[in-house]
């Protein structure tokens, strides 16, 4: 059985043979294509199996800021391996921004999504960002604007109904390799 640890790696035997790719390195710790595009707010380091840090955080400040100021994923398709490929590529479409967004923070979603780890804002950078910051005018910009919920409401409805399929599919699965019985009392 697969899970996740506390640190989310990783964990427990699996063959992934069967579904190795050519080139690209897989184990307990490192799943084939497509596998971790399903949580399309992975950073790619973590898409590839590469070693994670604070920039991978960093990563998902942009993904979250992105669906907020748009009530869309940034890398998401229906295909894992096309969402695999979008994250890997670090393309996401900025004009499907909220029409009033402002030009500064398109541009922190620019840094903050940049694909390589080294090439991110630290988080302390972050928090130095100007549109982050409480300068007078950016306080009267934020008071004058409003975005409509409609997109936001709509992707977490999306998003709700694809993890009951998920669930779904899993029950299903773990019944069939319990022989169709539920668990018993632990």
């Amino acid at each position: 059985m697969r899970g996740r640890g506390a640190r989310g790696t990783f964990q427990g035997p699996r063959d992934w043979a069967a579904e190795e790719e050519p080139g690209r390195a897989h184990g307990p710790h490192v799943p084939p294509p497509g596998m971790l595009a399903r949580w399309w707010g992975c950073s790619p380091e973590v898409v590839k199996g590469d070693p994670v840090g604070s920039a991978a955080d960093v990563w998902g400040v942009g993904v979250l800021t992105y669906i907020m100021l748009s009530g869309r994923s940034p890398f998401f398709e229906l295909d894992p391996i096309e969402t695999e490929n979008r994250i890997l590529a670090g393309r996401f479409d900025a004009f499907k921004l909220y029409p009033n967004v402002s030009q500064s923070a398109a541009l922190f979603i620019r840094k903050v999504l940049a694909v390589h780890p080294w090439s991110r804002p630290t988080v302390k950078d972050c928090f130095a960002n100007p549109w982050l910051q409480d300068a007078y005018l950016m306080k009267l910009r934020r008071q004058t604007l409003t975005f409509t919920t409609n997109r936001l409401k709509e992707f977490l409805v999306e998003h709700q109904r694809r993890r009951s399929e998920a669930v779904t599919k899993h029950k299903v699965l773990l019944r069939s390799y319990q022989g169709g019985q539920p668990p018993g009392p632990q």
